[in-house]
């Protein structure tokens, strides 16, 4: 952990290390384990403040990343639940990043890998089988316009992440081309929202898009992008 926090620009003092990123402050304090996060930030369950968790690493990396790409603290929400099905088993998503006028816009989850076992692997399988955890929160944020699957690892005293982009928002213009009836806006449940993502859009995803230096924070409309889907192209803008 030290050794990250050391190649990320944080600021060691004794134990602590902190880092200032505008005018927030970010830190872990390792004799406590602890990680504390700017207050502006929403966090719904106190268990992701800790090293309890190797998912929690992943979930603070992925939060400075956000806070270094220009995301404001006050728009993040860390652990927000849900009642998901009618035995109200609660699901609760890593990060949602909300923009500027408070609408749910990216939902994230943070999953761990090494080469033994990759829990981003088998989160992906399940995406791919029947949606997996994103859909279920898809489901009870409708609003949201994109969900991202989110990993990294330090190795070699190098950082590097992956994660895989979906657009949670309808192309009207490819579902017209192609007649389909399928569609994100007549889905009522997580596994028709699933089963649109995979029958209409062919199961589509990016590698990037949100992280990367030529993307503006909050994907602003200077992006272009070709969907392409058996073989038909359609140019959209402003979509990852």
């Amino acid at each position: 952990m030290e050794s990250l926090l050391d190649s990320l620009g944080f600021i060691q003092n004794d134990k602590v290390y902190t880092k200032t990123i505008g005018d927030i402050t970010i830190g872990v304090d390792c004799a406590k384990q602890e990680i504390i996060y700017p207050e502006q930030i929403t966090i719904h369950d106190k268990t992701t403040s800790n090293f309890s968790h190797p998912e929690n690493f992943i979930v603070f990396e992925c939060v400075h990343r956000l806070l270094q790409k220009g995301y404001k603290p006050e728009h993040l929400e860390l652990e927000p639940r849900w009642q998901l099905g009618r035995e109200a088993k609660g699901g609760k998503a890593d990060i949602l990043v909300r923009d500027h006028q408070g609408n749910p816009y990216l939902l994230i989850e943070c999953k761990t890998t090494d080469s033994k076992n990759s829990e981003f692997a088998k989160e992906w399988a399940k995406m791919l089988e029947n949606g997996g955890q994103l859909f279920s929160y898809f489901q009870q944020e409708r609003g949201v316009k994109y969900l991202c699957l989110y990993t990294s690892d330090f190795i070699d005293d190098t950082l590097k992440y992956q994660n895989y982009i979906i657009q949670a928002f309808d192309n009207q213009e490819y579902l017209n081309e192609k007649e389909l009836e399928k569609s994100y806006t007549k889905a009522t449940n997580n596994l028709e929202l699933f089963s649109v993502w995979k029958e209409s859009y062919e199961f589509h995803h990016e590698k990037q898009g949100i992280f990367e230096n030529n993307i503006k924070v909050y994907m602003q409309n200077d992006i272009k992008v070709s969907l392409s889907f058996s073989g038909k192209q359609i140019s959209t803008k402003g979509q990852l």
